[in-house]
């Protein structure tokens, strides 16, 4: 009598080979569809906390400049150990309230950009500059349009107002573009991709000498941007991960002198008197600022539309009572040679009084950024002493070039 093929050792040993294949692709395909099902929760849960709270971030990204403020939306704005109610417009704009804005207008309107000064952050809507502008300019018919936003430098802010008045369609009269001492190094980590959006580079002006180190910022911003948005487990490891990572990481090629934007050197921050050997960055930082300035301007000069530069100064200039900065020697004069209505807050804030005094009085606790009071001198400053302003509260003034 034969053997049954299945009782030979060899027939044994292909079905147990073959069960233990199934028995593999089984525990992948479970493994698969318990990922998918976590995920799928994790997700819906995170939908609907928000949903539910009906308070979602208002710091979006954007994928024309970068990042932004998102539309029609109310949330407590916290900055360091200052917490500010903010509620956004139609635009995208911080606002005094969520409220849709036409995008053609039959009265005259102003259109305020920079970063986080402009933004007003840690201050409520009413106690900012812009705030303070409307109240005084609402009256006279003149609205005022906010679009700055933390961490915004002048190729952002071009980039931002060349869409919205291209693809936005958005009517606006004069803009007034704030420039931060910061933007010198802000400016060197984006820059404008062929189609006309704004970039991150992460390492700027080390980023060749970066490696591995852009890799790891490049995933950490899109786990801020796509993962920890939108999942409650996974966007915690997610987190935790990237922290532990950047601070890895930075930490080992700060010692080899590259740095990001988060975390600069001290002579990128203090760039005024800063004569060391890499201070050719600071003079391509400058020259950076000026092409984006300078194209700003023309786009904005071939539609009727002036432009204002402002200055200001931090709390360092303050104590050391220098008007003189090179902030005001570099722009007053290239304004000028630009055609640039240009606006110098210094002498607002600087000599007026003892510094750490005037430092107390204008600006948050130790912090570089205005309190309300010294939102409150901008505005009064600007409704003073702006010619453009001027010429729209006053017409028979017509608009002179600030010298």
């Amino acid at each position: 009598m034969g053997l049954h093929p299945s009782s030979t050792p060899f027939f044994k040993k292909g079905f147990l080979k073959q069960r233990s294949k199934r028995w593999r692709l089984y525990q992948v395909l479970s493994l698969g569809l318990v990922l998918v099902v976590c995920l799928g929760f994790d997700f819906s849960v995170r939908r609907i906390y928000l949903k539910f709270e009906n308070k979602p971030g208002g710091r979006v990204a954007d994928p024309v400049f970068d990042h932004g403020i998102r539309p029609n939306c109310a949330w407590k704005d916290r900055y360091g150990r200052y917490e500010a109610p903010y509620f956004s417009n139609s635009l995208g704009f911080r606002d005094s309230r969520i409220r849709d804005v036409s995008l053609t207008s039959d009265h005259p309107r102003i259109l305020l950009i920079g970063d986080s000064f402009t933004d007003g952050v840690g201050v409520p809507w009413e106690d900012t500059f812009a705030g303070q502008l409307e109240k005084a300019l609402a009256p006279m018919g003149i609205e005022v349009l906010n679009a700055g936003c933390n961490s915004y430098t002048p190729v952002l802010s071009k980039i931002k107002i060349r869409h919205l008045i291209e693809k936005v369609g958005l009517q606006f009269n004069q803009v007034f573009l704030f420039l931060d001492m910061s933007d010198v190094k802000d400016e060197l980590f984006y820059e404008e991709d062929p189609e006309g959006r704004a970039r991150l580079i992460p390492y700027g002006p080390f980023a060749s000498r970066a490696g591995w180190g852009t890799k790891v910022e490049e995933w950490s911003e899109f786990s801020e941007n796509r993962i920890e948005p939108n999942f409650v487990i996974l966007g915690a490891l997610s987190r935790n991960l990237k922290l532990w990572l950047r601070r890895a990481t930075r930490k080992e090629l700060g010692k080899r002198g590259l740095f990001t934007n988060q975390a600069p050197p001290v002579w990128m921050l203090e760039w005024e008197d800063y004569k060391g050997p890499e201070r050719a960055v600071i003079t391509d930082g400058v020259e950076k600022l000026k092409r984006s300035i300078g194209e700003l301007a023309q786009l904005l000069r071939a539609r009727g539309i002036p432009l204002t530069l402002v200055v200001y100064p931090y709390p360092f200039h303050v104590l050391r009572g220098n008007r003189d900065a090179s902030v005001v020697k570099i722009w007053r004069p290239w304004c000028r040679e630009q055609g640039i209505y240009f606006l110098d807050l210094f002498p607002e804030f600087v000599g007026v009084g003892s510094g750490p005094e005037t430092v107390a009085t204008y600006y948050l606790q130790d912090d570089c950024h205005w309190n309300a009071a010294g939102h409150r001198k901008v505005a009064t400053t600007l409704l003073q002493k702006s010619e453009m302003l001027k010429s729209l509260t006053y017409p028979d003034s017509g608009p002179k070039l600030s010298r």
